[in-house]
């Protein structure tokens, strides 16, 4: 599993780099008074390649947010109950988000943006690659949770 997280790594590296460059190229071009239109479109798909891929990277190194403040309240044996509960929820719905999104991407596929002409589906390839990697990341948190002490 630490290949994925490696590969990740570089590929969200690279797309942050890749959003720079191009919000840089539309910064000194509105500077020089003729804008590159490309550059809004590309930086906006750019964009949503980095939340979906970076915000599942974070969550699958475990750096993602958990509120435990009521869970917290209740005996050890009842919060790992809970934890179960919240990770099957959590897989469900996940699995069911990246179904969809996969539909999502069979309608607009054929569907291109204004100026560059990309795929519609191209540009949201991201959400079900970065959801499917927070459910490998909670299978994970489900298996250890199910290894004895």
């Amino acid at each position: 599993m630490k290949w994925i997280e490696k590969l990740f790594e570089v590929l969200v590296a690279a797309i942050l780099l890749l959003l720079t460059i191009v919000v840089s190229i539309q910064i000194f071009s509105r500077m020089l008074g003729s804008p590159f239109t490309w550059t809004e479109e590309l930086s906006r798909a750019i964009l949503i390649y980095a939340s979906f891929l970076g915000g599942a990277l974070a969550y699958y190194k475990g750096k993602g947010f958990k509120i435990t403040l009521v869970t917290d309240k209740f005996p050890q044996k009842v919060r790992k109950v809970l934890d179960r509960v919240v990770l099957i929820a959590s897989i469900c719905l996940l699995t069911f988000v990246v179904y969809t999104s996969f539909l999502l991407i069979n309608q607009l596929w054929d569907s291109v943006t204004p100026l560059m002409h990309l795929s519609k589906g191209i540009l949201l390839i991201s959400m079900p690659v970065g959801y499917f990697l927070i459910i490998i990341r909670l299978l994970k948190d489900f298996k250890s949770l199910n290894q004895p002490n």
